[in-house]
């Protein structure tokens, strides 16, 4: 085997297990066409040639510049894997609040080059074993997709559900809001795990004070892009479980980007307010103006798509959008979203119409479990979960009171599913309270997925 052209390094080699680890994203898009694959590899051809034509040489200038660029590249696009994985182990230990996810990032980068440095007398050996690495785990990364894609799979749908739903449609019209707690687990699941009468404080409370509860309530998945996608298009689970095997970040450009419920809210001019986490249409994910709670970004094009894995996207929600500010904000862009919604909401729906939809997303009490001073840090363990769904609940106490003081909205709270992170917890049973419906009405909703119907019943 001719081992030369692996003696140099290549900028297309490093960037082959790039490729292969996007494959599912990239395939699914509708981003993805001929003119814009074969754009990028034009571009990716014309960088490799430059890139050998400048680092021919052995001089030094050009071995430190073939050095500073692989070790760019690679921490670019293969960065934030690392950076994820160090956070997972980070977020399990109580020495997070010592850790920085950016500073991971220059750590990697100076490895790098100082494992290309101390190697430079070897680096044709090093080029060799580089390249041929690459090389290798593209092609088993492509070999594992092209099995995964040939192989045939059962759509399963985790629960049934009815399909009657009748909705009372004599009602007088007020703002609904759709209020959903990620991964908040049903009471009754707790309650078979820690024996804990005190758990049912929160549900007993709302039903005290004339809410509808679902202590346990069924959800199709445990997972949130999945369980939204069904909610905005009028139970998708039911009709269709097989969306549920679209790589997330297509999942939500197919189906959240303009969902079913948006569209026939649209038809009856219904007014929006997004304090979620998703776009729909024109109305974005919280408010442009405070780019700094937005959880997620997604690709509006072929270029974002591809770097979508990247350290481009990562860096693009840490930093509040490349805001310098974002450098100084928490770690966790989770907690500014759950404390901005806590502290805007109220204010933001006393304005709003009659005929309005609000959507507010409580990234809690999912991981990470912090809200500070009040609730400082805690890893993730079952126990630490247990503390924070019970602060959430406090939380959310305060918030529904101020809500339901003048029985000026409709409200829906709702998990999305329960805790993962648990055998013991099942995380298909979550938890929902309705105020200002019928009783008729609620009792058609059998699952998570059913409250799109709902809602789209009530706002007429």
């Amino acid at each position: 085997m001719n081992y030369n052209f692996f003696k140099r390094s290549s900028i297309a080699i490093v960037l082959l297990p790039y490729i292969a680890f996007s494959l599912k994203l990239l395939t699914q898009s509708s981003y993805t066409t001929f003119t814009a694959v074969t754009f990028f590899l034009i571009i990716l051809l014309s960088i490799e040639l430059i890139y050998r034509h400048i680092t021919k040489s052995n001089r030094l200038f050009n071995v430190i510049l073939s050095i500073l660029t692989i070790s760019v590249i690679v921490t670019f696009f293969y960065g934030q894997l690392i950076v994820s994985s160090a956070t997972n182990s980070f977020m399990s230990s109580s020495k997070l609040m010592n850790f920085r996810q950016r500073d991971s990032i220059l750590y990697l980068l100076i490895f790098l080059i100082l494992i290309q440095i101390i190697l430079i007398k070897k680096r044709h050996f090093y080029n060799i074993l580089t390249n041929m690495f690459c090389v290798v785990l593209f092609l088993s990364n492509l070999s594992l997709f092209a099995y995964n894609k040939l192989s045939p799979q059962k759509n399963k749908t985790e629960i049934q559900q009815s399909n009657s739903f009748l909705i009372n449609n004599n009602t007088t019209a007020k703002p609904l809001l759709f209020i959903l707690t990620d991964e908040y687990s049903s009471p009754d699941e707790l309650f078979k795990l820690y024996k804990d009468s005190s758990i049912y404080n929160f549900s007993d409370s709302l039903t005290k004070t004339g809410w509808t509860v679902k202590k346990s309530f069924n959800t199709s998945c445990a997972a949130t892009a999945s369980v939204f996608s069904s909610i905005m298009n009028f139970n998708l689970s039911k009709k269709d479980s097989s969306f549920r095997k679209l790589e997330t970040t297509n999942l939500v450009m197919k189906y959240l980007m303009n969902p079913g419920l948006c569209d026939s809210l649209r038809s009856k001019n219904v007014n929006f307010i997004n304090f979620g986490i998703f776009d729909f249409y024109d109305h974005k994910s919280l408010t442009p103006l405070y780019p700094e709670t937005r959880l997620y970004h997604f690709p509006k094009n072929f270029a974002e798509l591809f770097l979508y894995k990247s350290l481009f996207c990562y860096v693009f929600y840490k930093s509040a959008n490349f805001k310098p500010y974002g450098l100084n904000n928490s770690i966790f862009p989770s907690e500014l979203h759950n404390k901005f919604i806590f502290s805007k909401l109220s204010d933001s729906v006393s304005k709003a119409t009659k005929n309005t939809f609000v959507y507010a997303h409580f990234f809690m009490p999912h991981p990470p479990f912090i809200f500070t001073p009040e609730f400082p840090f805690r890893p993730i363990t079952t126990d630490n979960y247990y503390s924070y769904w019970k602060f959430s609940n406090i939380k959310l106490a305060e918030l529904l009171k101020k809500l339901t003081k003048e029985n000026k909205y409709r409200i829906i709270i709702t998990g999305d599913h329960g805790f993962r992170g648990d055998d013991k917890i099942n995380p298909l049973k979550t938890f929902s309270a309705y105020w200002g419906f019928e009783k008729s009405d609620i009792d058609n909703v059998e699952a998570v997925d059913d409250i799109g119907l709902l809602i789209n019943a009530y706002l007429h």
